[in-house]
């Protein structure tokens, strides 16, 4: 058992702790996750010194998920006291019309100006998609 200094307040502790027992600070190994193809440091999730809040907007900063899913993520590192080493977290669909022939979300508004039926001025628009040509009412 030998002294080193610890990577966040730099104070002497055991080799053999888990954590800081000054700041609070993980000392364990796998603090890397791997979240949708990417890799992260995590380790300030397990860090004692930071509040929720803090380790919340550091972690939707860093990561870019959704705010909910990272109070859950931390959540579950916290009552585990572990990282873990892979996360798949669905990207979530937005609102935006897609091409039901193409899936394309790239469209042309172009706005109706007479109706066939009633013979009077509308305003309705359709989105034609710039792929495909396909009219989509709206």
């Amino acid at each position: 058992m030998s002294l080193i200094k610890c990577p966040e307040c730099h104070k002497e502790i055991s080799d053999e702790s888990k954590q800081c027992i000054h700041c609070g600070y993980p000392l364990s190994k796998n603090t890397i996750c791997n979240i949708n193809g990417h890799e992260y440091d995590l380790s300030f999730v397990l860090n004692t010194n930071l509040t929720e809040t803090q380790k919340m907007n550091k972690l939707h900063f860093l990561t870019k998920i959704p705010e909910y899913k990272c109070r859950l993520l931390i959540f579950a590192c916290q009552k585990d006291n572990k990282i873990p080493s892979h996360i798949s977290i669905p990207i979530e669909s937005s609102n935006q019309s897609k091409c039901p022939k193409c899936g394309c979300t790239e469209f042309t508004p172009v706005r109706k100006k007479f109706s066939l039926l009633t013979g009077f001025a509308t305003n309705k628009v359709e989105l034609i998609c710039n792929k495909c040509g396909t009219k989509i009412k709206k």
